[in-house]
């Protein structure tokens, strides 16, 4: 059974949305080319092919930022991963062209910045040992500093820790990010997903079936009575109860069915790829169990439709298994009845 939504950055929405993001910073660590070449464009003295050199390269790393931002969802992943190796390269030509040694490893650390916080370690290290090895080559060009051993010491221990400390707010971030949409879209009591996520399940499950002709199933069901259990028994014995349906749930049903708590004592279970007679037996499982474990005696309605047959909208399959559920009540409860048996 399964209680988690598909992350946002799994859709091709939010691709776009992180890929944009991604493309906005480089065009800001673009910049530094374009900075490089107007300090030395507007320096007073005359104006040498190196420095000429210089400004066309950091105009060109602008160019280019621009046109990464504007290609942003249609580049290839591998674009982006190698992208702060040629940043660093670029500004590593520039420093030697006019020789900014001393400022270039505040600018390398951008790239590394960048790479630490999105790319994985493998590319993190290869971006390390680039930006380690430019700083180097920039640092040791005659005339030769007094410390520039220390310094490129020094400049190796600020990226490594840099770039540990980023990683590890990213992991902590991340941890962050997948509780905060855990508690969005749960139900605390059950575990179950809440009505909104459920619906937005829902539709994808949908629209799935639609694409690709494969049956959708849903169960709705709910406890018997459960308003009366309430006032006899305490709000903590019925709490029991439906924490008890969504247990014998995770035992009965498919890993990648989904089970969403819509409200009181109404649940839902959605079988992506099952029909009402799959969805019937497991219905009949989740029954059974309550009704003679760990349920305490407690029932369930339950009504049964599948797309297409039901509906292939969320409002027509959902009204089609109520209309189940409210067949199954009319029968006598503590039974299962179909939308299309009725």
């Amino acid at each position: 059974m399964r209680t988690d939504i598909p992350s946002a950055l799994n859709s091709a929405d939010g691709r776009w949305i992180a890929t944009k993001g991604i493309a906005a910073y480089l065009v800001v660590l673009n910049l530094n080319g374009t900075i490089f070449g107007l300090i030395v464009f507007g320096a007073p003295d005359r104006w040498t092919s190196t420095q000429a050199g210089t400004f066309g390269v950091g105009v060109g790393q602008l160019v280019l930022g621009g046109l990464l931002y504007a290609a942003a969802g249609r580049l290839p992943q591998v674009v982006w991963s190698c992208l702060p190796l040629f940043m660093i390269c670029a500004t590593t030509f520039q420093s030697l062209l006019v020789d900014m040694r001393h400022q270039l490893g505040l600018l390398l650390l951008v790239p590394i910045l960048y790479s630490a916080y999105y790319l994985n370690n493998r590319m993190l290290a290869a971006t390390l040992a680039v930006a380690i090895a430019g700083n180097a080559v920039s640092m040791a060009r005659p005339p030769l500093g007094v410390y520039a051993s220390a310094e490129i010491v020094f400049f190796t221990i600020v990226a490594a820790l840099v770039s540990l400390t980023v990683k590890r707010l990213r992991r902590e971030v991340e941890r962050l990010v997948i509780l905060l949409a855990r508690d969005a879209s749960t139900d605390p009591l059950t575990g179950a997903l809440n009505r909104r996520s459920f619906d937005e399940v829902f539709r994808a499950a949908l629209a799935d079936s639609v694409q690709t002709g494969r049956p959708v199933a849903l169960v709705v069901f709910d406890v018997d009575h459960f308003k009366t259990i309430n006032d006899t028994h305490g709000h903590a014995a019925g709490d029991r109860i439906l924490c008890d349906v969504t247990e014998i749930l995770r035992q009965c049903c498919r890993s990648t069915d989904y089970v969403g708590r819509l409200g009181g004592d109404e649940f839902a279970l959605l079988m992506p790829g099952a029909d009402s007679e799959e969805g019937a037996a497991i219905a009949e499982r989740l029954r059974s169990g309550l009704a003679h474990g760990s349920g305490g005696g407690a029932t369930l309605s339950v009504g049964v439709a599948s797309a297409p047959a039901g509906g292939v909208t969320v409002a027509e399959l959902t009204a089609a298994a109520d209309q189940a559920l409210y067949s199954a009540k009319r029968m006598g409860r503590n039974r299962i009845a179909t939308f299309e048996g009725i």
